[in-house]
């Protein structure tokens, strides 16, 4: 739910842990960015004051850029892709004829219009028009670093308009999206985690969510109480009851009459 309620910093890490896991220049690129970012934000700290300080600068804002363009992009085209999965798993999950979107939030305003070869100078205009305001406060103001993720239902902001069920049913959605993304890019299926997948649903959108679980080979889900999954989905299920630090395998009928 986090990744729907949540701050941004948890929508640019659900990105980033995704794309790590199956892109190593990804990887690279974010830990050069975040060297970049360190060495422009100490020199801002220390420009306060200073003569000319576009030009002491021009150095890191070119790094900053070059860099910060290239996680953008990566990211864009990884959620052109993302969209079409969460779409498809929201329809499947909601059972309504609702909409879900989403689309990156950049914070070149407003670069989230503008066509990919005019983000970079889009950029370098955002990071002289905030120059002052960045050695004022000692740090960057403006990249990868500080984008977001926009999600929409029916056009409207998932995070502040939509009912609690709908914010799950995207939470999860998003899931599912992030493991049909990962296997068509490795050709290797991951284990579908579910934790409290039931809770805040409704009894409709939770048979749906029973179901696309059915569809998955290898699913480890978690509930703290058992009788929200149904007496048949716990039959054909491997049950650990876990208590106290200590785990067991267990029955049906055992986790039913506790």
């Amino acid at each position: 739910m986090l990744l729907i309620t949540g701050s941004p910093s948890g929508r640019r890490r659900y990105m980033d842990l995704m794309l790590c896991q199956i892109d190593h220049r990804y990887l690279r690129l974010l830990q050069e960015y975040a060297r970049v970012l360190v060495q422009r934000n100490s020199l801002l700290q220390r420009l306060r004051g200073r003569p000319d300080p576009a030009s002491l600068l021009e150095f890191w804002d070119e790094k900053l850029v070059a860099v910060g363009l290239e996680i953008m992009m990566t990211r864009k085209a990884m959620l052109r892709v993302l969209c079409s999965f969460a779409r498809e798993a929201y329809s499947d999950l909601s059972g309504t004829g609702e909409e879900l979107g989403i689309a990156y939030k950049p914070s070149l305003e407003p670069a989230g219009e503008l066509p990919d070869i005019q983000i970079a100078r889009a950029f370098e205009e955002r990071l002289q028009q905030l120059q002052t305001k960045e050695i004022f406060q000692g740090m960057t103001l403006c990249g990868p670093h500080r984008d977001d993720l926009e999600i929409l239902i029916n056009g409207v902001e998932a995070q502040s308009f939509g009912s609690r069920g709908q914010q799950r049913s995207t939470a999860l959605s998003l899931r599912l999206a992030e493991l049909r993304y990962i296997t068509n890019r490795t050709g290797e299926q991951p284990i579908l985690l579910v934790d409290e997948g039931m809770a805040e649903l409704d009894a409709h959108r939770s048979r749906l969510l029973l179901r696309t679980m059915e569809s998955y080979p290898q699913v480890l889900a978690t509930a703290s109480n058992v009788d929200a999954f149904p007496l048949e989905f716990r039959q054909q299920s491997t049950l650990l009851h876990v208590e106290t630090g200590s785990v067991e395998i267990t029955q049906p009928e055992r986790l039913r009459a506790g």
